[in-house]
Protein backbone atom coordinates (compact mmCIF):
# COMPACT_ATOMS: atom_id res chain seq x y z
CA UNK A 1 0.00 0.00 0.00
CA UNK A 2 3.02 2.48 0.75
CA UNK A 3 4.36 1.95 -2.55
CA UNK A 4 1.09 2.25 -3.86
CA UNK A 5 0.76 5.63 -2.70
CA UNK A 6 4.35 6.93 -3.09
CA UNK A 7 3.32 5.98 -6.81
CA UNK A 8 -0.08 8.09 -7.09
CA UNK A 9 1.73 10.97 -5.01
CA UNK A 10 4.75 10.94 -7.25
CA UNK A 11 2.92 11.01 -10.64
CA UNK A 12 0.59 14.14 -8.99
CA UNK A 13 3.64 15.79 -7.74
CA UNK A 14 4.91 15.32 -11.34
CA UNK A 15 1.90 16.76 -12.88
CA UNK A 16 1.81 20.08 -10.32
CA UNK A 17 5.46 20.88 -11.49
CA UNK A 18 6.29 23.62 -13.27
CA UNK A 19 9.88 23.79 -13.98
CA UNK A 20 9.34 21.66 -17.56
CA UNK A 21 6.57 24.17 -18.64
CA UNK A 22 9.58 25.52 -21.68
CA UNK A 23 9.83 22.46 -23.34
CA UNK A 24 6.09 22.49 -24.05
CA UNK A 25 6.01 26.14 -24.95
CA UNK A 26 9.03 25.66 -27.04
CA UNK A 27 6.88 22.93 -29.15
CA UNK A 28 4.02 25.59 -29.81
CA UNK A 29 6.92 28.43 -30.34
CA UNK A 30 8.16 26.05 -32.94
CA UNK A 31 5.62 25.24 -34.86
CA UNK A 32 4.50 28.48 -34.94
CA UNK A 33 7.82 29.55 -36.48
CA UNK A 34 7.13 26.91 -39.01
CA UNK A 35 3.95 28.85 -39.68
CA UNK A 36 5.05 32.45 -40.11
CA UNK A 37 7.93 31.07 -41.85
CA UNK A 38 6.08 28.99 -44.29
CA UNK A 39 3.52 32.05 -45.00
CA UNK A 40 6.45 34.53 -45.23
CA UNK A 41 8.48 32.01 -47.81
CA UNK A 42 4.64 31.40 -49.67
CA UNK A 43 4.03 35.43 -49.44
CA UNK A 44 7.41 36.16 -51.14
CA UNK A 45 7.35 33.70 -53.81
CA UNK A 46 3.87 34.97 -54.74
CA UNK A 47 4.77 38.50 -54.67
CA UNK A 48 7.66 37.90 -56.78
CA UNK A 49 6.04 35.67 -59.37
CA UNK A 50 2.78 38.08 -59.43
CA UNK A 51 5.73 41.06 -60.57
CA UNK A 52 7.49 38.56 -62.57
CA UNK A 53 3.62 37.84 -64.50
CA UNK A 54 2.98 41.75 -64.32
CA UNK A 55 6.73 42.42 -66.16
CA UNK A 56 5.48 39.84 -68.71
CA UNK A 57 2.05 41.30 -69.85
CA UNK A 58 3.65 44.98 -69.77
CA UNK A 59 5.83 43.77 -72.16
CA UNK A 60 3.48 42.15 -74.21
CA UNK A 61 1.51 44.93 -74.06
CA UNK A 62 4.12 46.91 -75.55
CA UNK A 63 5.08 44.51 -78.24
CA UNK A 64 1.11 44.25 -79.54
CA UNK A 65 0.98 48.44 -79.59
CA UNK A 66 4.26 48.57 -81.33
CA UNK A 67 3.14 46.00 -84.13
CA UNK A 68 0.06 47.18 -84.61
CA UNK A 69 1.60 50.85 -85.67
CA UNK A 70 2.36 48.56 -88.87
CA UNK A 71 0.52 45.68 -89.17
CA UNK A 72 -2.69 43.96 -88.36
CA UNK A 73 -3.91 42.81 -85.56
CA UNK A 74 -2.87 39.07 -85.73
CA UNK A 75 0.75 39.80 -86.45
CA UNK A 76 0.55 42.38 -83.44
CA UNK A 77 -0.95 39.53 -81.28
CA UNK A 78 1.60 37.19 -82.61
CA UNK A 79 4.36 39.45 -81.29
CA UNK A 80 3.04 39.66 -77.90
CA UNK A 81 2.58 35.99 -77.81
CA UNK A 82 5.54 35.36 -79.29
CA UNK A 83 7.24 37.64 -76.06
CA UNK A 84 5.33 36.40 -73.47
CA UNK A 85 6.67 32.66 -73.97
CA UNK A 86 9.96 34.05 -73.85
CA UNK A 87 9.63 35.69 -70.87
CA UNK A 88 7.97 33.06 -68.83
CA UNK A 89 8.03 30.01 -70.71
CA UNK A 90 5.16 27.29 -70.78
CA UNK A 91 6.95 24.63 -69.68
CA UNK A 92 7.77 26.05 -66.26
CA UNK A 93 4.71 29.04 -66.09
CA UNK A 94 2.22 27.19 -68.15
CA UNK A 95 0.33 29.76 -70.88
CA UNK A 96 0.23 33.14 -69.10
CA UNK A 97 -1.34 34.49 -72.02
CA UNK A 98 -3.89 33.57 -74.53
CA UNK A 99 -4.66 34.70 -78.26
CA UNK A 100 -7.72 36.05 -76.53
CA UNK A 101 -6.50 37.66 -73.60
CA UNK A 102 -5.08 40.04 -76.02
CA UNK A 103 -7.64 43.21 -77.21
CA UNK A 104 -7.46 45.78 -78.91
CA UNK A 105 -9.52 49.21 -78.29
CA UNK A 106 -9.82 52.51 -76.84
CA UNK A 107 -8.97 54.60 -74.01
CA UNK A 108 -10.98 56.72 -71.95
CA UNK A 109 -8.82 59.02 -70.23
CA UNK A 110 -11.31 60.38 -68.46
CA UNK A 111 -13.08 57.26 -66.99
CA UNK A 112 -9.68 55.59 -66.89
CA UNK A 113 -11.64 52.57 -68.59
CA UNK A 114 -10.29 50.30 -71.49
CA UNK A 115 -13.21 49.48 -74.16
CA UNK A 116 -12.19 46.93 -76.98
CA UNK A 117 -13.24 47.89 -80.51
CA UNK A 118 -12.02 45.48 -83.20
CA UNK A 119 -9.44 46.92 -86.14
CA UNK A 120 -8.78 49.81 -83.40
CA UNK A 121 -5.03 50.58 -83.05
CA UNK A 122 -5.30 53.09 -80.40
CA UNK A 123 -4.92 51.25 -77.24
CA UNK A 124 -4.42 47.63 -76.10
CA UNK A 125 -4.90 45.38 -73.46
CA UNK A 126 -3.11 42.25 -72.49
CA UNK A 127 -4.45 40.00 -69.65
CA UNK A 128 -2.14 37.58 -68.09
CA UNK A 129 -3.03 34.56 -65.40
CA UNK A 130 -1.88 31.68 -63.52
CA UNK A 131 -5.09 30.12 -62.07
CA UNK A 132 -5.99 26.41 -61.61
CA UNK A 133 -8.65 26.92 -64.19
CA UNK A 134 -6.11 27.07 -66.44
CA UNK A 135 -3.77 24.55 -65.01
CA UNK A 136 -1.18 26.97 -63.93
CA UNK A 137 -1.67 27.94 -60.75
CA UNK A 138 1.20 28.84 -58.54
CA UNK A 139 1.80 25.92 -55.81
CA UNK A 140 2.29 26.96 -52.17
CA UNK A 141 5.36 25.66 -50.18
CA UNK A 142 3.88 25.25 -46.90
CA UNK A 143 0.15 26.86 -46.69
CA UNK A 144 -0.88 23.46 -48.44
CA UNK A 145 -0.83 22.15 -44.72
CA UNK A 146 -3.35 24.68 -44.12
CA UNK A 147 -5.58 23.79 -46.93
CA UNK A 148 -4.18 26.60 -49.92
CA UNK A 149 -2.18 24.26 -52.27
CA UNK A 150 -2.39 27.26 -54.91
CA UNK A 151 -2.50 30.87 -55.70
CA UNK A 152 -4.25 32.33 -58.59
CA UNK A 153 -2.84 35.90 -59.89
CA UNK A 154 -4.81 37.93 -62.41
CA UNK A 155 -3.02 40.92 -63.45
CA UNK A 156 -3.78 42.88 -66.91
CA UNK A 157 -1.61 45.94 -69.39
CA UNK A 158 -3.30 48.68 -71.35
CA UNK A 159 -0.66 50.57 -73.49
CA UNK A 160 -1.98 53.66 -75.48
CA UNK A 161 -0.63 55.27 -78.39
CA UNK A 162 -1.42 59.12 -77.97
CA UNK A 163 -0.69 61.20 -80.66
CA UNK A 164 2.15 64.14 -79.91
CA UNK A 165 0.96 67.54 -80.44
CA UNK A 166 4.15 68.52 -82.10
CA UNK A 167 3.35 66.87 -85.27
CA UNK A 168 -0.16 68.84 -85.76
CA UNK A 169 0.98 72.11 -84.72
CA UNK A 170 4.71 72.78 -85.59
CA UNK A 171 7.74 72.85 -87.53
CA UNK A 172 10.07 69.41 -87.01
CA UNK A 173 13.41 68.81 -88.92
CA UNK A 174 15.75 66.16 -88.71
CA UNK A 175 18.31 69.13 -89.54
CA UNK A 176 18.47 72.30 -89.02
CA UNK A 177 15.48 74.80 -88.13
CA UNK A 178 15.99 78.29 -89.15
CA UNK A 179 13.74 81.68 -88.64
CA UNK A 180 14.90 84.86 -89.37
CA UNK A 181 13.22 87.40 -87.53
CA UNK A 182 9.85 88.93 -86.61
CA UNK A 183 8.13 85.01 -86.64
CA UNK A 184 4.96 85.20 -84.13
CA UNK A 185 4.49 81.27 -82.30
CA UNK A 186 1.56 80.79 -80.52
CA UNK A 187 1.20 79.01 -76.90
CA UNK A 188 1.38 74.92 -78.36
CA UNK A 189 3.42 75.71 -81.37
CA UNK A 190 6.62 73.27 -81.76
CA UNK A 191 9.70 74.37 -83.10
CA UNK A 192 12.47 71.06 -83.31
CA UNK A 193 15.54 70.15 -84.80
CA UNK A 194 17.03 67.11 -84.30
CA UNK A 195 20.27 68.92 -85.08
CA UNK A 196 20.02 72.80 -84.06
CA UNK A 197 17.62 75.52 -84.10
CA UNK A 198 18.60 78.89 -85.88
CA UNK A 199 17.05 81.60 -84.96
CA UNK A 200 17.95 85.99 -85.58
CA UNK A 201 15.91 88.61 -83.55
CA UNK A 202 12.48 89.62 -81.88
CA UNK A 203 10.80 86.33 -83.09
CA UNK A 204 8.00 85.81 -80.46
CA UNK A 205 7.26 82.43 -78.16
CA UNK A 206 3.83 82.52 -76.30
CA UNK A 207 4.06 80.95 -72.97
CA UNK A 208 3.16 77.14 -74.16
CA UNK A 209 5.37 77.23 -77.28
CA UNK A 210 7.90 74.79 -77.65
CA UNK A 211 11.59 75.14 -79.06
CA UNK A 212 13.45 71.84 -78.82
CA UNK A 213 16.55 69.88 -79.62
CA UNK A 214 18.89 66.81 -78.30
CA UNK A 215 21.21 69.32 -76.97
CA UNK A 216 20.00 72.80 -76.10
CA UNK A 217 23.89 73.68 -76.30
CA UNK A 218 22.79 73.40 -79.86
CA UNK A 219 20.40 76.50 -80.04
CA UNK A 220 22.05 79.35 -82.21
CA UNK A 221 21.13 82.53 -81.59
CA UNK A 222 23.23 85.98 -81.40
CA UNK A 223 25.37 86.28 -79.11
CA UNK A 224 24.41 83.17 -77.34
CA UNK A 225 21.72 85.54 -75.68
CA UNK A 226 18.27 84.21 -75.62
CA UNK A 227 16.69 87.74 -74.72
CA UNK A 228 16.21 88.95 -78.19
CA UNK A 229 13.39 86.82 -78.64
CA UNK A 230 10.76 87.07 -76.13
CA UNK A 231 9.79 83.57 -74.40
CA UNK A 232 12.56 81.47 -76.12
CA UNK A 233 14.35 81.15 -72.63
CA UNK A 234 11.15 79.89 -71.48
CA UNK A 235 10.36 77.37 -74.23
CA UNK A 236 13.14 75.70 -74.56
CA UNK A 237 13.13 71.82 -73.99
CA UNK A 238 15.65 68.74 -74.55
CA UNK A 239 13.90 65.98 -77.09
CA UNK A 240 14.49 64.05 -80.03
CA UNK A 241 12.08 62.92 -82.51
CA UNK A 242 12.87 59.47 -85.40
CA UNK A 243 10.95 61.29 -88.05
CA UNK A 244 10.56 58.11 -89.75
CA UNK A 245 7.60 59.17 -92.08
CA UNK A 246 10.82 60.66 -94.40
CA UNK A 247 12.59 57.24 -94.76
CA UNK A 248 8.57 55.78 -96.50
CA UNK A 249 7.69 58.30 -98.74
CA UNK A 250 7.42 56.24 -101.56
CA UNK A 251 5.85 53.51 -99.99
CA UNK A 252 3.19 55.94 -98.71
CA UNK A 253 2.70 57.28 -102.37
CA UNK A 254 2.15 53.71 -102.97
CA UNK A 255 -0.48 53.21 -100.16
CA UNK A 256 -2.51 56.01 -101.70
CA UNK A 257 -3.32 54.18 -105.04
CA UNK A 258 -4.14 50.87 -103.49
CA UNK A 259 -8.06 51.72 -102.53
CA UNK A 260 -8.40 49.19 -99.76
CA UNK A 261 -5.01 50.81 -97.66
CA UNK A 262 -5.56 52.24 -94.32
CA UNK A 263 -3.76 55.53 -95.51
CA UNK A 264 -6.82 55.70 -97.68
CA UNK A 265 -8.64 58.81 -96.92
CA UNK A 266 -12.54 58.51 -96.16
CA UNK A 267 -13.92 60.75 -98.89
CA UNK A 268 -12.13 58.78 -101.83
CA UNK A 269 -15.39 56.89 -102.75
CA UNK A 270 -14.18 54.86 -105.83
CA UNK A 271 -11.12 52.57 -105.98
CA UNK A 272 -10.45 53.41 -109.81
CA UNK A 273 -7.37 55.65 -110.51
CA UNK A 274 -7.46 58.05 -113.28
CA UNK A 275 -4.41 58.50 -115.19
CA UNK A 276 -3.64 61.78 -116.40
CA UNK A 277 -1.64 63.56 -118.77
CA UNK A 278 1.10 65.55 -117.09
CA UNK A 279 1.36 67.81 -120.83
CA UNK A 280 -2.00 69.46 -120.34
CA UNK A 281 -3.90 69.61 -117.26
CA UNK A 282 -7.54 71.21 -117.28
CA UNK A 283 -9.33 71.79 -114.11
CA UNK A 284 -12.04 69.76 -114.60
CA UNK A 285 -9.32 66.64 -115.39
CA UNK A 286 -8.97 66.28 -111.31
CA UNK A 287 -12.49 64.89 -110.05
CA UNK A 288 -13.77 65.03 -106.49
CA UNK A 289 -13.49 61.72 -104.32
CA UNK A 290 -11.08 59.97 -107.12
CA UNK A 291 -7.29 59.03 -106.91
CA UNK A 292 -5.13 60.41 -109.65
CA UNK A 293 -2.05 59.12 -110.82
CA UNK A 294 0.30 61.13 -113.14
CA UNK A 295 3.77 60.21 -114.50
CA UNK A 296 6.71 62.08 -115.64
CA UNK A 297 9.22 59.49 -116.66
CA UNK A 298 12.11 61.03 -117.51
CA UNK A 299 12.19 58.89 -121.00
CA UNK A 300 9.16 60.11 -122.15
CA UNK A 301 9.14 63.35 -124.57
CA UNK A 302 11.09 67.10 -124.20
CA UNK A 303 11.84 68.92 -127.00
CA UNK A 304 14.51 71.04 -126.38
CA UNK A 305 12.65 74.52 -125.95
CA UNK A 306 12.12 75.01 -122.67
CA UNK A 307 8.14 73.65 -122.42
CA UNK A 308 9.77 70.23 -120.91
CA UNK A 309 6.85 68.71 -122.17
CA UNK A 310 6.84 67.65 -126.14
CA UNK A 311 8.20 65.17 -128.41
CA UNK A 312 12.06 64.82 -128.09
CA UNK A 313 13.81 62.01 -127.05
CA UNK A 314 14.27 64.12 -123.44
CA UNK A 315 18.29 64.53 -123.16
CA UNK A 316 18.47 67.80 -124.22
CA UNK A 317 21.44 69.64 -122.50
CA UNK A 318 21.83 66.70 -119.58
CA UNK A 319 18.99 67.88 -117.21
CA UNK A 320 17.11 64.98 -118.32
CA UNK A 321 14.23 67.19 -119.99
CA UNK A 322 15.37 68.84 -123.04
CA UNK A 323 17.73 72.09 -123.65
CA UNK A 324 15.21 74.91 -122.34
CA UNK A 325 14.43 74.85 -118.05
CA UNK A 326 13.04 71.58 -118.55
CA UNK A 327 11.35 71.65 -115.33
CA UNK A 328 13.78 69.56 -113.81
CA UNK A 329 17.18 70.33 -111.71
CA UNK A 330 18.95 67.65 -112.07
CA UNK A 331 18.26 66.00 -108.83
CA UNK A 332 14.58 64.39 -109.45
CA UNK A 333 12.48 62.87 -112.54
CA UNK A 334 13.30 66.11 -114.39
CA UNK A 335 9.50 66.03 -115.55
CA UNK A 336 6.73 68.92 -114.54
CA UNK A 337 3.31 69.32 -113.84
CA UNK A 338 1.50 72.56 -113.23
CA UNK A 339 -1.75 72.59 -111.21
CA UNK A 340 -4.01 75.52 -113.29
CA UNK A 341 -4.17 79.05 -112.18
CA UNK A 342 -6.95 79.35 -109.93
CA UNK A 343 -7.29 76.18 -109.77
CA UNK A 344 -8.40 74.45 -106.09
CA UNK A 345 -8.44 70.09 -105.59
CA UNK A 346 -10.66 69.43 -103.40
CA UNK A 347 -11.37 65.78 -101.83
CA UNK A 348 -8.73 64.26 -104.18
CA UNK A 349 -5.64 61.81 -104.27
CA UNK A 350 -2.91 62.95 -106.59
CA UNK A 351 0.16 60.32 -106.73
CA UNK A 352 2.69 61.55 -108.97
CA UNK A 353 6.74 61.14 -109.54
CA UNK A 354 6.53 64.63 -111.22
CA UNK A 355 7.69 68.03 -110.27
CA UNK A 356 4.38 70.33 -109.03
CA UNK A 357 3.93 73.43 -109.43
CA UNK A 358 0.83 75.67 -108.27
CA UNK A 359 -0.26 78.27 -110.67
CA UNK A 360 -1.62 81.29 -109.44
CA UNK A 361 -4.67 81.47 -107.50
CA UNK A 362 -4.20 77.58 -107.23
CA UNK A 363 -4.92 75.77 -103.77
CA UNK A 364 -5.66 72.26 -102.61
CA UNK A 365 -8.42 71.53 -100.05
CA UNK A 366 -8.66 68.64 -97.81
CA UNK A 367 -6.41 66.32 -100.01
CA UNK A 368 -3.86 64.18 -100.26
CA UNK A 369 -0.92 64.96 -103.08
CA UNK A 370 2.45 62.89 -102.99
CA UNK A 371 5.36 63.73 -105.09
CA UNK A 372 8.29 60.87 -105.50
CA UNK A 373 10.54 63.83 -107.05
CA UNK A 374 13.66 64.27 -105.33
CA UNK A 375 14.32 67.51 -106.68
CA UNK A 376 15.24 70.25 -104.35
CA UNK A 377 12.27 72.48 -105.11
CA UNK A 378 9.71 69.47 -106.89
CA UNK A 379 6.83 71.07 -104.75
CA UNK A 380 7.03 74.51 -105.82
CA UNK A 381 3.84 77.38 -105.16
CA UNK A 382 3.10 80.63 -106.61
CA UNK A 383 2.87 83.60 -103.72
CA UNK A 384 -0.25 83.32 -102.07
CA UNK A 385 0.45 79.81 -102.09
CA UNK A 386 -2.73 78.26 -100.30
CA UNK A 387 -2.86 74.83 -98.41
CA UNK A 388 -5.67 73.22 -96.64
CA UNK A 389 -9.34 74.44 -95.75
CA UNK A 390 -10.03 77.07 -93.59
CA UNK A 391 -12.54 75.13 -90.70
CA UNK A 392 -12.39 77.72 -88.27
CA UNK A 393 -10.93 75.16 -85.66
CA UNK A 394 -13.32 72.46 -86.56
CA UNK A 395 -12.34 68.56 -86.62
CA UNK A 396 -12.23 67.09 -90.30
CA UNK A 397 -10.33 65.84 -93.22
CA UNK A 398 -6.80 67.33 -92.99
CA UNK A 399 -4.55 68.12 -96.57
CA UNK A 400 -1.53 65.92 -96.92
CA UNK A 401 1.06 67.64 -98.92
CA UNK A 402 4.17 65.05 -99.41
CA UNK A 403 7.76 65.04 -101.32
CA UNK A 404 10.74 62.74 -101.52
CA UNK A 405 12.30 66.52 -102.16
CA UNK A 406 11.87 69.71 -101.08
CA UNK A 407 9.41 72.53 -100.88
CA UNK A 408 10.01 75.99 -101.97
CA UNK A 409 7.29 78.76 -101.76
CA UNK A 410 7.67 82.54 -101.81
CA UNK A 411 5.93 85.33 -99.77
CA UNK A 412 2.18 85.14 -98.41
CA UNK A 413 2.20 80.83 -98.08
CA UNK A 414 -1.24 80.26 -96.28
CA UNK A 415 -1.85 76.69 -94.34
CA UNK A 416 -4.89 75.94 -93.00
CA UNK A 417 -4.91 72.51 -91.09
CA UNK A 418 -2.42 71.11 -93.26
CA UNK A 419 0.67 68.69 -93.18
CA UNK A 420 3.25 69.55 -95.20
CA UNK A 421 6.06 66.66 -95.50
CA UNK A 422 9.35 66.91 -97.11
CA UNK A 423 13.06 64.35 -97.26
CA UNK A 424 14.28 67.43 -98.28
CA UNK A 425 14.35 71.09 -97.24
CA UNK A 426 11.42 73.52 -96.74
CA UNK A 427 11.72 76.67 -97.43
CA UNK A 428 9.00 79.43 -97.37
CA UNK A 429 9.33 83.11 -98.17
CA UNK A 430 7.99 85.91 -95.13
CA UNK A 431 4.88 86.56 -94.63
CA UNK A 432 3.74 83.56 -93.87
CA UNK A 433 0.54 82.33 -92.34
CA UNK A 434 0.43 78.79 -90.27
CA UNK A 435 -2.88 78.46 -88.53
CA UNK A 436 -5.62 76.26 -87.86
CA UNK A 437 -5.99 72.63 -86.83
CA UNK A 438 -3.22 70.36 -87.84
CA UNK A 439 -1.16 72.90 -89.51
CA UNK A 440 2.99 71.51 -89.70
CA UNK A 441 6.31 71.16 -91.47
CA UNK A 442 7.95 68.07 -91.23
CA UNK A 443 11.02 67.72 -92.82
CA UNK A 444 15.09 67.29 -93.58
CA UNK A 445 15.45 70.76 -93.09
CA UNK A 446 12.94 74.14 -92.38
CA UNK A 447 14.00 77.40 -93.53
CA UNK A 448 11.50 79.98 -92.72
CA UNK A 449 12.27 83.98 -93.09
CA UNK A 450 10.01 87.03 -91.41
CA UNK A 451 7.06 88.18 -90.29
CA UNK A 452 5.10 84.60 -90.03
CA UNK A 453 2.30 84.35 -87.85
CA UNK A 454 1.12 81.04 -85.86
CA UNK A 455 -1.89 79.77 -84.60
CA UNK A 456 -2.49 77.02 -82.57
CA UNK A 457 -5.72 74.52 -83.09
CA UNK A 458 -5.84 71.22 -80.71
CA UNK A 459 -9.01 69.82 -83.52
CA UNK A 460 -8.00 66.10 -84.96
CA UNK A 461 -7.46 66.31 -88.70
CA UNK A 462 -8.12 62.99 -90.19
CA UNK A 463 -5.27 61.45 -91.92
CA UNK A 464 -2.33 63.51 -90.30
CA UNK A 465 1.41 61.58 -89.66
CA UNK A 466 2.21 61.36 -86.40
CA UNK A 467 5.10 59.70 -84.20
CA UNK A 468 3.35 58.34 -81.25
CA UNK A 469 3.74 58.60 -77.80
CA UNK A 470 2.97 54.60 -76.14
CA UNK A 471 2.17 55.15 -72.35
CA UNK A 472 1.43 52.39 -69.68
CA UNK A 473 -1.78 53.18 -68.61
CA UNK A 474 -2.71 50.34 -66.51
Amino acid sequence: MADRHNKDGGGRRFLRREDGYVTALSLYLLVAMFMLGGLALDVANVMAERAHLQVTADSSAHAAIMTRRTQGEGAAADAALELARRNMPPERHGTVIRRGDIEFGRWDQEARRFHPEPGAAGAVRVRAARTDTRGNGLATYLLHWVGLAEWNLNVQAVFVAEADPCFQNGFLARGPVSFNSNNHFDAGICVHSNDHVWLRQNNVFEPGAIVSMPDLADLDVPGGDTSGNPGLEEALRRNSYDLDMLDRIDEIAASYLDFGSDRMPGYIHSPGVIELDSGDLQPGDFEQGRIHHISCDASSGGNGNGNGRGGGNGNGNGNGRGGGNGRGNGGGNSGGLTIPNNTVLFNVVVVTDCDIRLGNGAAIEESAVVTTSTSGSSIRGSSGARFGRNRGCAPGPGTQIMTAGGMFFPANLTVHGGQMVAAGRINFQANAGVDGAGASFIAGEIDGRTNMSTTRCDAPMSGHFNETQLRLRM
